[in-house]
């Protein structure tokens, strides 16, 4: 049987590891690695919820230091994938859902099809629980920013 990494690493998605240094925010989709270097952020779905500065890399390669913010929370409503802002309205106030094609063009992929696609394909299903975060590149040389 695979381990999860590899199975993740075959799909061509991305997993995040806790290392001595620091957490790592790996993007094996060479579309979303090339979006966040060459416009300095994207768009992402994960399943567990984080924050903060992390190490990205693509391909064993280090590529920059991020910061990662939550966005909302991930819903698929019948055909619908939704997001709900983190902004402490209720969820039965749809006021505050948005549609996930907003953040495609943000995101590396082409179309809110093929980011579900990537999505079904790492998990077999589109699951529960999935987070959008914007990830934005502080420091392409590995040192932290200090504002």
């Amino acid at each position: 049987m695979e381990s999860s990494n590899l199975k993740l690493v075959k799909l061509g998605l991305f997993w995040r590891k806790k290392t001595v240094g620091g957490d790592i925010l790996r993007f094996d989709l060479e579309n979303v690695a090339k979006f966040l270097v060459e416009k300095g952020f994207v768009y992402t779905i994960r399943r567990k919820r984080r924050s903060g500065i992390e190490t990205a890399f693509h391909n064993g390669r280090k590529l920059a230091k991020v910061k990662i913010e939550e966005i909302g929370r991930v819903f698929k409503i019948g055909p619908d994938v939704l997001i709900r802002f983190n902004d402490g309205t209720k969820f039965n106030e749809y006021s505050r859902l948005h549609y996930l094609s907003v953040f495609v063009c943000y995101s590396g992929f082409k179309s809110e099809k093929e980011w579900i696609k990537a999505i079904v394909k790492l998990h077999g299903k589109f699951p529960g629980g999935l987070y959008l975060y914007r990830v934005e590149v502080v420091d392409k040389t590995g040192k932290e920013v200090v504002d």
